[in-house]
């Protein structure tokens, strides 16, 4: 496997869903990931340093965050945590399903008790969402209004991501530029050619989900 498909591999081991062996067959969702990254990190360190794949392994972990319900979730948050040699921005202190408590003063907005974050940033007080399909149901979309109203009394920013900005280039490009600037990451001592490497990253995220 090459590094992307690594990086993939091991979101899809820590997530809540498995891939079918048919590619015209919809993913299923589990109740329990299959491994976490700390057992994942801790085979790989018993290796011997001179097994061959050992170090690959170790640094593709750097990119795997647990927690993901999906395939557009795991391909978002690839794009966040990937290292810039291989075209993501290479957020670190993202972690998923992190959880928040509403705090006193946004108590009266919400009948929650807490909100769930799909990708939490901790640079720039991030909340990263991945709106599926089903956000555009009138029901859900109250429930997301509400939620965001929420968040921006608490001083979090969001970042909404859908299926097309990950299927168009620019709007891609544009997305991952405002969670960088968000997260004050300096752009300047990217390789010149990292706009190419963004978009190999973009294309192996998306090659399964290509529009029809």
């Amino acid at each position: 496997m090459d590094e992307y498909e690594l990086i993939e591999y091991y979101f899809e081991l820590c997530s809540f869903y498995s891939m079918p062996e048919d590619p015209a067959e919809d993913y299923r969702e589990l109740k329990e990931p299959r491994t976490t990254v700390r057992k994942l990190k801790d085979y790989f360190l018993s290796l011997p340093d001179a097994c061959r794949g050992r170090s690959k392994a170790l640094r593709a972990l750097r990119s795997v965050r647990e927690g993901s319900r999906s395939p557009m979730e795991t391909g978002m948050t690839m794009a966040i945590t990937v290292r810039v040699g291989l075209g993501g921005i290479q957020v670190r202190d993202l972690s998923m399903k992190h959880r928040v408590a509403i705090d006193e003063e946004a108590r009266g907005l919400t009948r929650r008790k807490e909100i769930i974050f799909d990708a939490y940033i901790k640079r720039g007080r991030q909340d990263v969402e991945y709106q599926g399909a089903r956000h555009n149901e009138e029901l859900q979309s109250a429930i997301d209004n509400e939620r965001r109203h929420v968040l921006q009394k608490m001083g979090y920013k969001i970042v909404e991501i859908n299926k097309q900005q990950l299927f168009d280039r620019e709007a891609f490009q544009r997305v991952m530029r405002t969670i960088s600037e968000n997260a004050g990451i300096r752009t300047g001592n990217r390789p010149d050619d990292f706009e190419e490497r963004q978009e190999r990253l973009r294309q192996f995220i998306i090659r399964r989900w290509r529009q029809q």
